[in-house]
């Protein structure tokens, strides 16, 4: 009995670090977050099951990827859940099919619109692991089409507010797809092992950095948009540039160290989803 239940305890933390649970919050306070900028006319309730919806999407999807990439993690990064032998390429299928459909369950609930486009995002997400992510920038800016979900979903109900929030939108769209540019990079051993082509196994390390940073500073010089249409409060001005400055930071070190140990380039990646994360809450508490 103990060891079942030490295995089931096993296999949900390994679940929820598959998940990457980080961005599953993420992507429900983004969702929040786009709400509120597109003025949206829901309920509060049906509000919040979309956001709930949206962080089991961003779960479902690194479930899917996960259950897919295995021979690239076993090299890249054998110490995730799968390449370590804590989760099995069969559960991890399971909690994908799982979250996805109470993904779309709960997105119908609140509203039979936003359900489609669940699915619809659902479909990018899959069409992505098995196909597009062989396809150098355009796998990338499918994970930020993906990524930046929660905010643009809701500019298809009738009544919203869309020039602001479309902008927003656009500028975590090529900050997402330039930072996954720049992760190409970090995994350019595995995927070359695994025949997987990408702008860092085609044209190299280095200009995939050069181009991931370049995407990264134009999404940070976009979101600086509202200001110019002065609908930005001051707080939305001093986050923005505790922002922008570590964006510009990350990138200009990538550049610099193309490179980089493994250690580093996490180290990287953190910072900028801590960046992403700064300017989420600008746009929560800055723009009128």
């Amino acid at each position: 009995m103990t060891t079942g239940r030490v295995r089931v305890g096993q296999l949900a933390l390994g679940l929820l670090r598959m998940s990457r649970w980080s961005l599953v919050l993420l992507a429900a306070g983004a969702s929040l977050v786009g709400a509120r900028l597109a003025n949206v006319a829901l309920a509060g309730f049906c509000v919040a099951l979309v956001a709930v919806a949206n962080g089991l999407l961003s779960a479902a999807s690194m479930f899917i990827n996960d259950w897919h990439d295995v021979e690239e993690d076993r090299i890249n990064r054998p110490t995730r859940p799968i390449p370590a032998g804590v989760v099995s390429r069969r559960a991890a299928l399971i909690a994908a099919f799982v979250a996805y459909a109470a993904a779309i369950g709960l997105a119908v609930v609140a509203s039979p619109t936003l359900g489609v486009m669940v699915i619809g995002a659902g479909l990018v997400s899959a069409g992505y692991t098995f196909w597009l992510k062989r396809v150098p920038l355009l796998g990338n800016v499918a994970v930020g089409l993906i990524g930046a979900f929660p905010l643009w979903c809701w500019l298809i109900l009738p009544g919203v507010r869309r020039d602001v929030p479309l902008v927003l939108a656009a500028s975590c769209l090529l900050y997402i797809a330039g930072k996954e540019v720049m992760k190409t990079g970090e995994d350019a051993p595995g995927d070359r092992a695994a025949g997987v082509d990408t702008i860092a196994t085609r044209f190299g390390v280095p200009t995939a950095n050069r181009f991931g940073s370049g995407m990264v500073l134009g999404a940070v010089v976009t979101a600086w948009v509202p200001v110019w249409w002065q609908v930005a409060s001051p707080v939305y001005v001093s986050l923005l540039g505790l922002s922008t400055f570590v964006a510009v930071a990350i990138a200009s070190l990538s550049v610099l160290r193309p490179v980089a140990e493994p250690r580093t380039s996490r180290a990287y990646s953190i910072a900028l989803h801590v960046a992403l994360f700064v300017m989420l809450v600008a746009m929560a508490l800055g723009v009128s």
